[in-house]
């Protein structure tokens, strides 16, 4: 019975994010091919009024980040770090589309949820990877940068009654570059109905960008990485520390689910 709740209470936050994403102004309709320069345009005034930018991108070139091939995320010295981040990252960004395997706190959801809202799952989840990962110290600030701009990409060929989606795919994003490769936590998940992914055995993209989908944006640095935890912490009404706290304590809970789930099917 409990199981069956929580689908319902879980089926009506998917209706209200739904609800309330098309109903904001943020939801604006470009041309039907709009241009690099109309979307660069439309991504800045949004990014400036409705987030956070440490610069007027207005002034500024935008960037096309295609990324490296690149294994450093595989941490070899610090394996059980990166693998609870890793674990704890992909149930994050995958709460409200399928139902997890393991006990997630309720606390989590709720958070999740207000990004989800706020139609900003990806800076969430980009702003708590990047705390994550420099607080476990598997990379310093000074090699990571959250990049804030968009995707674009032709969708796959669908069945007809797709056809109403435009043939090609553009919305606001966020992720990160870490010494020049990508790491970006939502796009598959967000994206996968609409585009075939390499199949990689990762949850996120991870080193590079797939051929046929143009990652463009702005960089940048920590100051606004942190006015943003700031605040996400402040929402659940807490301070950085204990917020970042909580969630690596809930990283290594999930991870030490996972382990016992493993040793299990043994």
């Amino acid at each position: 019975m409990k199981g069956i709740v929580e689908m319902k209470d879980r089926g009506s936050r998917l209706f209200e994010i739904a609800k309330n994403w098309l109903e904001s102004d943020r939801n604006v309709v470009l041309s039907a091919e709009p241009t690099i320069d109309e979307i660069t345009e439309h991504t800045s005034k949004m990014f400036k009024q409705y987030w956070k930018t440490g610069y007027d991108y207005s002034e500024v070139k935008i960037q096309r980040f295609v990324g490296i091939p690149d294994k450093s995320y595989m941490i070899d010295f610090m394996p059980y770090r990166y693998l609870a981040i890793m674990t704890y990252m992909n149930e994050v960004v995958n709460m409200f589309s399928r139902n997890s395997e393991f006990i997630i706190p309720d606390y989590l959801e709720d958070e999740v949820y207000l990004w989800e809202q706020k139609g900003g799952l990806c800076i969430g989840a980009s702003v708590l990877g990047y705390c994550l990962l420099n607080e476990f110290g598997l990379r310093k600030e000074r090699r990571m940068r959250l990049i804030q701009g968009f995707y674009r990409y032709k969708r796959k060929e669908m069945p007809f009654y797709y056809n109403f989606l435009p043939e090609i795919q553009t919305g606001l994003h966020a992720w990160l570059m870490i010494d020049g490769a990508i790491l970006d936590f939502t796009i598959k998940t967000t994206q996968s109905c609409t585009f075939d992914f390499p199949k990689t055995g990762l949850p996120f993209l991870c080193g590079e960008a797939p051929d046929r989908i143009k990652l463009y944006g702005f960089e940048e640095g920590k100051e606004t990485v942190r006015q943003y935890a700031r605040e996400m912490a402040q929402e659940v009404g807490m301070t950085y520390y204990d917020w970042i706290g909580r969630h690596k304590k809930d990283a290594w809970e999930i991870m030490n689910q996972a382990l016992g789930k493993g040793r299990d099917n043994v």
